[in-house]
């Protein structure tokens, strides 16, 4: 097997939200594996008022759109918080959706940095194995 070199990237939540609407990244693929389900939808956001680090996600690169292959619930939270779709439960924002927050808090989830792997155009049977490298090293 060919061996695959990822490139290192990142996007403001902003941005990335504005790629997966204009059709650019495509977050619900065949192949995509379910996301941790341990995510706590309101811990996703106070990491972002608070500037903490967010696992990566992983993007492959296609022939008409970039696929997110690991971690799209991460983006999808940001967007459906940003939608005003849900409020935080608990901690210092409780009850708060995103057109309850102050600007310097609304600024810091638009603006927070999400760490981006892309992988080049790869068949399924090399972005399965690097998927179960990742596995591996998450343990």
């Amino acid at each position: 097997m060919k061996p695959i070199i990822v490139s290192k990237d990142f996007s403001s939540v902003y941005s990335l939200i504005k790629k997966i609407k204009a059709g650019t990244y495509k977050m619900d693929i065949s192949y995509k594996r379910d996301d941790r389900t341990f995510y706590n939808y309101s811990s996703i956001i106070e990491s972002a008022i608070y500037g903490l680090e967010l696992p990566a996600v992983h993007l492959k690169y296609n022939r008409e759109t970039i696929d997110c292959i690991k971690n799209s619930k991460l983006v999808m939270v940001f967007a459906a918080y940003i939608d005003n779709k849900f409020h935080i439960r608990g901690g210092e924002f409780d009850g708060k959706k995103f057109e309850d927050l102050i600007p310097l808090h609304r600024n810091r989830i638009e603006d927070y940095t999400i760490y981006i792997r892309l992988l080049p155009s790869a068949d399924a049977e090399q972005t399965e194995y690097y998927l179960n490298q990742l596995e591996h090293f998450d343990r």
